[in-house]
């Protein structure tokens, strides 16, 4: 079972929240700025430690954040921002776990100036970069892309802390 309250603040904005027998918390809240840009908001906090909240707005962009336990114990947290402007969605992505290991990713997504004929889909093209330390002191990044013409692309570089390092690419066509 579960119960759940909704509210209205003096300016309009709308909150519904709710909790369940076990503890579980979670909630939506909306509205509109000033400026017209509407958005919203949801939460979800369990007991067990796990967090997501998630917001987005009229202008396009997108926001989040996420933290929990794995089964091992080992803790993480990651929290990203996305942006659609004329088109093109980018975003950036960045986690850390309790050992100290770091990561990032970037993306960027947008239509082509072509049309798939049989379907008269627009084409895409995607394409983003990773990055990382790892708690050994292993620096890693990672390059990738995609689009319905060429096929796929990336590349891979490590450099470990004793000074080796590798690179890996790899590719397909369409």
């Amino acid at each position: 079972t579960w119960t759940e309250t909704l509210s209205k603040s003096a300016i309009g904005d709308l909150t519904v929240e709710g909790v369940n027998t076990s503890g579980d918390k979670w909630g939506e809240k909306c509205g509109t700025h000033a400026n017209g840009t509407t958005w919203r908001e949801k939460w979800l906090h369990k007991l067990d430690g796990y967090v997501e909240e998630l917001g987005w707005n009229s202008a396009g962009q997108h926001t989040g954040f996420r933290m929990g336990q794995r089964d091992d114990g080992e803790k993480w947290v990651e929290s990203w921002v996305q942006v659609e402007k004329d088109g093109i969605v980018k975003g950036i992505l960045e986690g850390e776990n309790v050992h100290g290991d770091l990561w990032k990713e970037e993306w960027e997504n947008t239509q082509l100036n072509a049309i798939n004929e049989a379907t008269g889909e627009q084409l895409m093209s995607r394409c983003g970069k990773k990055s990382g330390n790892n708690r050994d002191g292993k620096q890693w990044t990672e390059a990738w892309g995609t689009d319905d013409i060429y096929g796929q692309w990336g590349t891979r570089h490590e450099l470990c802390v004793d000074g080796t390092e590798w690179t890996e690419h790899w590719g397909s066509n369409a």
